[in-house]
């Protein structure tokens, strides 16, 4: 694979990874009830699993576990599932209109899955009076009903942990309390890099992918949009003047995984890129100059496929975080014409190299005055197509002097 497509590669792979708390699954079938009866016995536990290697487990997962034992049964219920053979899914998903739902399953059956993938399942169990805990169990329910269990997911505010969030926060009064701490200064953003080091090239993906609005700083409960956030509030959140979680129990722990120390990092690819791009600027007299056309073209169509892949994110998705992508600036979707015309006698090429080399200089002096700053592994590869757009505006070899 060409080393840039690595970029556009990283994008849609980054796309994927945004299903990160969800889990296609069977649905197992909810109890139904005439009328909801008050069960005694019950226990309450938020589940939190740990990260995997695969796209899709790159932040842990959150489920809400109930074990009654006047009825018989121990089931977890999962906000994270969706129907993989729904029609059209990857064109659902990319644009943010994929359903997902509240699916049911036994306890046994979640707890070996998690095995099977090597990750790690932690329980907090919730010292609640009975009531509350009923009442818990039969907004469950009713949310697991068919005509209930359908919900637009969003990977920041509306997924599997803000909906275990939400949940509890209904069905607990006003002697609840989170006592969350003053975190510090951090962005939804700042908040993510930790899950994603292990995979440099996700990183610079979903970096590229996600928009000024996911610089913002998260305040209050909104930290909570990751399981291992949830996590922590609940074993400092209070009931009644005692502590919420009675016992905090791990039910598996996996042994460590090595962490991916793959030379091919993003970092040094750009680099390469970079000094490509400046060599041959500066010796182009020394090569074929259709292979020097040719390399601008590919390298400029591959810009612009990036440039189109967030304009659509922006603009045709219902992503939040997508949107008022600063990206663009350097990345415009209109290098695609500008590749296709590159190598004819066209005015407005020259003119748009120049417009061109004008923005991308502009992001690389003041882009770090912005809320969404420059991903800097990308800083030498911007040089050198600020460079490359200098000679085609300057009509350096092997480019012609234009005439009209």
């Amino acid at each position: 694979m060409h080393a840039r497509s690595g970029i556009v590669l990283g994008l849609f792979i980054s796309c994927l990874s945004l299903v990160a708390h969800a889990r296609s699954a069977a649905p197992y079938p909810a109890p139904q009830y005439a009328g909801f009866v008050p069960s005694n016995g019950l226990r309450i536990s938020v589940l939190t699993c740990g990260t995997g290697s695969e796209l899709y487990t790159l932040f842990g997962h959150s489920a809400i576990r109930v074990v009654d034992s006047s009825r018989g049964f121990d089931l977890v219920f999962n906000y994270g599932t969706f129907d993989f053979s729904d029609p059209h899914f990857y064109w659902k998903f990319i644009r943010g209109k994929l359903l997902y739902f509240l699916s049911v399953e036994d306890f046994p059956s979640f707890y070996e899955e998690y095995v099977q993938d090597h990750r790690s399942v932690r329980e907090q169990v919730l010292d609640l009076p009975e009531s509350v805990k009923q009442q818990i169990e039969q907004a469950l329910f009713i949310n697991a009903q068919p005509e209930h269990r359908f919900y637009r997911y969003d990977f920041i505010f509306d997924n599997c942990t803000t909906r275990v969030r939400d949940l509890l926060q209904r069905a607990i009064d006003s002697n609840f309390q989170w006592h969350l701490r003053e975190h510090e200064s951090i962005s939804f953003r700042r908040a993510l890099h930790p899950y994603l080091r292990r995979v440099p090239w996700v990183e610079l993906g979903i970096n590229l992918l996600l928009g000024a609005r996911a610089d913002r700083l998260i305040s209050g409960e909104e930290i909570m949009f990751l399981p291992d956030s949830l996590e922590w509030a609940l074993a400092q959140a209070s009931f009644a003047g005692r502590p919420l979680v009675q016992n905090q129990i791990v039910v598996y722990q996996p042994t460590r995984r090595p962490d991916d120390h793959s030379l091919l990092r993003p970092w040094m690819v750009m680099m390469l890129i970079g000094c490509w791009l400046i060599f041959y600027t500066w010796k182009a007299n020394l090569l074929n100059p259709s292979f020097v056309i040719g390399m601008d073209q590919v390298c400029f169509f591959l810009i612009g496929c990036v440039g189109l892949f967030l304009a659509f994110m922006w603009w045709g998705t219902n992503h939040s975080m997508t949107k008022d992508n600063d990206q663009l600036i350097w990345a415009s979707p209109l290098y695609l014409p500008f590749a296709i015309f590159l190598n004819r006698n066209k005015a407005w090429v020259r003119i748009f190299a120049g417009l061109m080399a004008c923005c991308t200089g502009f992001y690389l002096t003041a882009g770090w005055l912005f809320a969404q700053k420059p991903i800097p592994v990308m800083i030498p590869f911007l040089i050198g197509i600020f460079i490359r757009l200098i000679a085609i505006y300057r009509q350096q070899a092997p480019y012609r002097v234009i005439r009209r």
